[in-house]
């Protein structure tokens, strides 16, 4: 078992709506299994773990050199278990050990490009629009796409101000407000 407050989070706030739909689940003790998680939706998508690369639907786990654990992916999962229990089950996460320099790297094969220092900074909730402005920009020419990484990286991230579950901001989100 994993203790929720014990996280990091790399992630500023969470999605009102996402939160609420996956309170039933939780209200009734569900737990987020690959095979809940695969049921639960047909567009779930899968995250990449680890160096290796390992697809799952699981919550991702960083583990840092220094035994800091942070969520990479599933803030809202996290969030509205929180909710109802303090702890993530051992079969509802993978944790991947990390370097803490390998987050400021950029990634073109692994569509990584959103370098920032997890220590100091975290990353806004959607950058979906960057991303793909980039791995556009990547195709044509990738030294271009690297400067305008680094010239709008407030496109993707800010300063840490955020740093556990429970203090992640609930907000309410149409895709126009994103």
């Amino acid at each position: 078992m994993l203790e929720i407050d014990k996280l990091l989070v790399s992630q500023e706030s969470i999605d009102h709506k996402k939160i609420q739909s996956m309170k039933q689940h939780l209200e009734t003790g569900g737990i987020w299994s690959v095979e809940r998680l695969l049921s639960y939706s047909e567009n779930q998508s899968l995250t990449r773990h680890g160096h290796e690369g390992i697809l799952s639907p699981l919550i991702a786990i960083t583990r840092f050199e220094d035994g800091t654990l942070m969520v990479q992916n599933g803030h809202h999962r996290v969030r509205a278990t929180r909710e109802f229990r303090e702890f993530l089950y051992d079969e509802e996460y993978i944790i991947s050990d990390w370097e803490t320099h390998e987050y400021l790297q950029i990634n073109f094969e692994r569509t990584y490009v959103t370098p920032y220092d997890p220590r100091t900074h975290i990353r806004l909730l959607d950058f979906g629009d960057y991303k793909r402005k980039v791995l556009e920009l990547a195709a044509i020419d990738r030294e271009m796409a690297i400067e305008y990484i680094r010239t709008h990286t407030a496109d993707y991230c800010k300063e840490r101000e955020i740093h556990k579950v429970m203090d992640m901001e609930i907000k309410s989100y149409s895709r126009e407000d994103i």
